[in-house]
């Protein structure tokens, strides 16, 4: 669920700085991933970037750039990781084998599936608030007045 300010019922900055780092890098995520031949590496730059920007864009509010860059990763990473799993459960459907393997066979890639997506959207939450805290460093060293609430 999306927390809103209590004051004028809109997106806390928080949301609304990684929401725009995330939804612009989210292109460039899935065009990398269809580029690298979908399936043999996940590309976090894009990811990264996202969270840089969402980072720079929070050091001047009270956002906090942590919080901030885990969402960026998280959002800028889900084209990437629809798109493995769509590219995994379609292979689960051409499993053959015995009447129990092809019951029991997508089942357990579903599960080891998912076990995979919350790995891989992990890993794009650390790459967001890394990015983020290089965007609140660059923001500190370009003058950009940091005030962290918190």
């Amino acid at each position: 669920m999306v927390r809103r300010s209590p004051d004028d019922g809109r997106l806390s900055e928080t949301w609304r700085d990684a929401l725009f780092g995330g939804v612009a890098s989210m292109p460039v995520t899935a065009a990398l991933y269809w580029l690298s031949g979908g399936g043999r590496e996940f590309p976090l730059d894009a990811v990264a970037v996202a969270g840089l920007v969402a980072g720079y864009l929070a050091a001047g509010r009270a956002a906090d750039p942590d919080a901030v860059g885990l969402r960026a990763g998280v959002v800028g990473g889900l084209p990437g990781v629809a798109w493995l799993l769509a590219a995994i459960l379609g292979d689960a459907t051409a499993l053959s084998g015995p009447a129990w393997f092809e019951v029991a066979g997508p089942a357990f890639v579903l599960g080891a599936t998912s076990a995979v997506a919350a790995l891989v959207l992990a890993l794009a939450a650390v790459v967001g608030v890394l990015g983020a805290r290089v965007g609140s460093w660059v923001a500190a060293r370009r003058g950009r007045r940091v005030d962290h609430a918190g």
